[in-house]
């Protein structure tokens, strides 16, 4: 059990701790497994930390650089945080009703969700900024999912199908990790079109109703009350009198000057040369590419099982001792030709070059217990007592006394 691996581990740290002439390096499956688990914990303050920094990155995203509290969209972009937590949690309980278990390291989705997400909400909100302001606010929705929506549901799809084909992959750690993150997207896509499409409007209202954002209860009475930390500017209106936004940089750079850095020949020169020369490199190089992946990678640089696998590589030249089961299936080992066969496959077994010893052998115990109790030769020639050997209330070899009876 965990609890018997923990207190031997600590026994051996003990060890190593008090007798400078002894070095104790030890392994364990159970071992391995939670420094998985607490690799992920470890590191979970960064899937934090992302989620404020893209929160942040969204407010400027879709509400631009703004002083004025009443077209900023500082209290939209928040809801990129939401969507993300609402999605992972529906997409690994979808998982688990699935049979697809919770893996240590399924939360590192939350980076490719958090991708997902912002696209999604820039496309639907760059879309609605586009309809015209004086319609209503629901016309200007439909108008912009007509387009957006279509555009977010093929990528949608698209990235969750990927992720659903690991249901054939023969390696259950990517089965468990993928199917899982394919029902997040889809999760992130449903909660675009139902909860984030829906605060959009909201927000929309507000800024029409010329409310503050973060704060939508506080209507600020002048341009001046509703700058914040600088000078105010008031926006430029378009018709029916409401505020809209100038033209993005990016948006009038791609406008005027991209088509035709493209167009002109230097430039598609250089797009091939600068594609075609990293596809050379990279297949020059394909026969020196190292397949697998060493336990060290699979692991933090403060792990203590570090120490076992540097003490492998450093005595053992990384060669670890495998165990390996030899098990009898559908076969009726109270009949004495099977019992023969097995007797010649562990004989063959043990007579390998890879095979350094047998640990347990029943074979070996029950071949004693058949010789002590009679004069019997091995191996038997007719139906053996193997029911009567597995009853024997443990006592499986014969102890002789000095006068050798």
């Amino acid at each position: 059990t965990l609890a018997w691996d923990r207190a031997l581990r600590a026994l051996l740290d003990d060890v190593n701790a008090h007798e400078p002439l002894l070095s104790v390096s030890y392994w364990s499956a159970l071992f391995i497994e939670e420094e998985a688990q607490s690799f992920v914990a470890k590191d979970s303050y960064l899937m934090a930390l992302s989620m404020v920094f893209i929160m942040f990155y969204v407010c400027i995203a879709l509400g631009g650089v703004t002083y004025d509290i009443r077209t900023s969209r500082m209290l939209l972009g928040t809801t990129s945080a939401v969507c993300v937590s609402l999605a992972m949690a529906a997409g690994f309980g979808l998982g688990a009703l699935c049979g697809y278990p919770f893996q240590p390291i399924n939360p590192i989705i939350v980076f490719t969700l958090l991708g997902v997400s912002v696209d999604d909400m820039i496309i639907i909100v760059d879309a609605f900024e586009r309809t015209r302001p004086a319609d209503p606010v629901a016309l200007r929705l439909s108008e912009s999912m007509a387009v957006s929506g279509s555009t977010i549901t093929v990528t949608s799809f698209t990235s969750a199908f990927v992720f659903f084909t690991a249901i054939w992959v023969d390696f259950p750690a990517l089965t468990n990790f993928c199917v899982p993150a394919g029902f997040c997207v889809l999760s992130v896509y449903v909660l675009q079109l139902f909860f984030f499409a829906g605060c959009l409007v909201l927000d929309t209202l507000r800024q029409e109703a010329g409310r503050a954002d973060v704060v939508p209860c506080f209507v600020p009475e002048s341009d001046e009350a509703a700058a914040c930390c600088a000078q105010y500017r008031p926006p430029p209106l378009a018709a029916g009198g409401k505020p809209t936004r100038a033209e993005r940089p990016i948006q009038l750079w791609f406008r005027t000057r991209y088509p035709r850095l493209l167009l002109q020949p230097r430039t598609r020169v250089a797009v091939v040369v600068g594609f075609l020369a990293p596809v050379l490199l990279a297949a020059r190089q394909i026969p020196d590419i190292t397949v697998g992946l060493p336990l060290r990678q699979t692991l933090a640089e403060s792990s203590p099982v570090l120490r076992y696998v540097d003490d492998l590589e450093t005595y053992w030249r990384g060669a670890q001792t495998q165990e390996a089961w030899l098990v009898y299936m559908h076969t009726n080992v109270t009949d004495a030709r099977a019992l023969r066969a097995a007797n010649r496959a562990m004989s063959a077994l043990t007579d390998l070059d890879s095979v350094l010893r047998i640990h347990v052998n029943w074979l070996a115990g029950f071949r004693d217990w058949y010789e002590c109790k009679g004069d019997r030769e091995w191996p038997p020639t007719s139906s053996a007592p193997v029911g009567e050997f597995i009853h024997d209330e443990g006592v499986y070899t014969c102890v002789h006394d000095e006068a050798g009876a």
